[in-house]
């Protein structure tokens, strides 16, 4: 579990070149807020679940945003 926690954040905190790509047709309105999320990383304090992700998470080289998501 906390071997694809840091996968994902590794990849989630590499700089991005470049613009993203545009999402396919109109969003609709009741997700727009969703689309304009700016995210904003930073250190990974706060965000461990575990003893083992709070170790993890220690290290310098891991940047975390929160991001949220519509659940239906």
């Amino acid at each position: 579990m906390i071997g694809a926690v840091i996968l994902v954040l590794s990849a989630c905190g590499q700089p991005t070149f470049g613009h993203p790509s545009e999402p396919g047709g109109k969003i609709p309105a009741k997700l727009k807020r969703f689309y304009d999320q700016k995210l904003t990383f930073g250190s990974c304090e706060g965000y461990a679940t575990t003893d083992d992700d709070a170790k993890a998470f220690a290290n310098d080289t891991f940047k975390c945003a929160r991001l949220e998501v519509p659940f239906d």
